[in-house]
């Protein structure tokens, strides 16, 4: 008999997550239900909350819309255990008008004894008719920090936090890049190389590239584009002074190639 009602507690449980990731719960249905806990809440206020969720024994990450009610789920899965990185006014809120970085700390998530990132902004899959967020670039460690500290890295300051990967000591920025070299080391490599060399050791390689539209100085930011993009602009751009040119830096501890589009407004 005992057996028989925690396999159904179980069950019911499971569909419940089930119905959550798919958007079709409001605050009001968890009300009650035994194995459900709110955890680590964000401010409740106008623009609604986000907030870590427990129902039985797994986590998630939701935000409820304060006028309805209604949980809206921002993670594709349900993890073992998920936390917050940094200090309580860098947790994820829905009121973004104020944040001047929109790369704020990530969060952390843990399933089967390994440990993953996962951004407010990243990388994210489609589910039903949403953009549900999954960890960054799919890369699990056996222990990641949830306390980060800054560090200088090549002429940037990256936000990292150490991690253990394969048994080594490594260490992960904030948004989810793993740094393992020395970033001057490969700046000193490429500088010499053609277009060619750029075109076949890098970018057919699949090794990082960014694109910035204007000057950063005026507020424009980077952001890192896929193969078939770095393709189509090494056709177009060049080392040097122009509307289109091409540089190499870093970006986030790594070292990229980074195209660049500027306007009339922008070299005036």
């Amino acid at each position: 008999m005992g057996d028989h009602v925690k396999t159904e507690s179980f069950q019911k449980l499971k569909k419940l997550r089930e119905k959550i990731l798919e958007g079709n719960v409001s605050r009001w249905d968890l009300r009650g239900v035994d194995g459900c806990e709110t955890i680590a809440d964000v401010e409740l206020g106008y623009f609604g909350e986000i907030a870590i969720i427990r129902v039985g024994r797994k986590k998630t990450i939701v935000e409820c819309d304060p006028r309805d009610g209604k949980i809206v789920p921002m993670l594709a899965e349900w993890y073992d255990d998920v936390s917050w990185t940094g200090q309580s006014y860098e947790k994820w809120k829905r009121d973004t008008r104020f944040e001047g970085d929109p790369n704020r700390m990530p969060a952390i998530v843990k399933n089967d004894g390994k440990f993953a990132m996962v951004g407010y902004y990243g990388q994210t899959v489609k589910v039903g008719n949403r953009y549900l967020r999954v960890p960054y670039n799919d890369r699990w460690y056996e222990s990641i920090s949830t306390k980060s500290r800054s560090m200088k890295y090549g002429d940037t300051w990256v936000i990292v936090f150490d991690a253990v990967r394969n048994g080594e000591k490594t260490m992960v920025t904030n948004k989810g890049c793993q740094i393992t070299i020395d970033v001057n080391i490969t700046l000193e490599e490429v500088k010499s190389w053609t277009k060619e060399d750029i075109l076949h050791k890098w970018i057919e390689a699949n090794r990082p590239c960014t694109f910035i539209y204007g000057f950063a100085y005026k507020g424009a930011k980077a952001h890192l584009i896929d193969k078939e993009e770095a393709l189509r602009r090494i056709k177009t751009h060049s080392f040097g002074v122009g509307y289109y040119s091409m540089k190499w830096t870093v970006f986030d501890g790594m070292a990229v190639l980074q195209f660049a589009e500027y306007s009339e407004g922008d070299m005036t």
